[in-house]
């Protein structure tokens, strides 16, 4: 029971096709003479396994910016027993554009980078990430059949601030402004890859401002316009705050 004959299989060997992948190979062997015939049946083969083929390949998701994680996506593979996958992480310094067959010369593989997401380091800015994804099963041993990834977009910083802007006053230190006073933004100290830009917006506010914020204060409204470095303090502007 739970047996089925192999159709044609009538040879003393049997070459295994996918046909038979997940099942078990059982052998039966008849003899006969004039007296009589008898089979006798084998025990059977382990079940029979099917290396991991690989059909679509793996990538990279997730945004390429330093201290953002990325993940491996390990593609679509087929195999019985189901694969089993370990991953490599790569430093490349120019992009991948398809899935090598073998890791470019251009990469380097980045030391302890073996679980299936990565958090970018500050050393890969500049550099493009590729993925290296092996699949082991009951049909192949370690390395397994393994898979590169085209590379992720380049490595960027976002912009971050590590010295808040101020503004300047063509007064003196100390003086407030008044109609007419020309104020400076000063953009502060920052980072980031590649090289920034700045926009500015300036704002009138119903209070003091009194440290830098990340958001807009609620007491404060946008100066139609006024998205220079520098702004002229006008009349509309007496008895406000402002800032940038």
């Amino acid at each position: 029971d739970g047996c089925s004959l192999i159709s044609g299989a009538t040879a003393n060997t049997f070459r295994v096709t996918n046909a038979q992948v997940g099942q078990f190979v059982v052998g039966a062997v008849t003899a006969s003479n004039s007296l009589g015939v008898r089979t006798s049946w084998s025990p059977s083969t382990a079940q029979v396994t099917a290396a991991p083929v690989n059909t679509v390949v793996p990538s990279v998701s997730g945004s390429a910016y330093v201290g953002r994680t990325v993940t491996a996506l390990s593609g679509t593979w087929t195999g019985t027993p189901d694969p089993a996958f370990s991953y490599k992480w790569y430093s490349c310094t120019s992009a991948v554009a398809s899935a090598p067959a073998t890791v470019p010369a251009t990469c380097l593989v980045i030391a302890g980078a073996t679980a299936s997401t990565y958090a970018v380091a500050s050393s890969q800015a500049g550099k493009y990430l590729v993925v290296v994804v092996n699949a082991v099963n009951g049909a192949i041993a370690a390395p397994g059949v393994q898979k590169i990834s085209a590379s992720s977009a380049r490595v960027l910083i976002e912009p971050t601030n590590s010295s808040a802007a101020r503004i300047s006053s063509s007064r003196s230190a100390g003086a407030s402004p008044i109609v007419g006073s020309l104020l400076t933004a000063v953009q502060g100290t920052w980072s980031g890859s590649p090289t920034l830009t700045y926009a500015y917006q300036w704002f009138t506010c119903t209070s003091a401002v009194a440290s830098s914020v990340s958001t807009k204060p609620d007491q404060c409204s946008s100066i139609s316009g006024a998205n220079s470095s520098t702004y002229t303090v006008t009349d509309d502007t007496v008895d406000s705050f402002i800032t940038v």
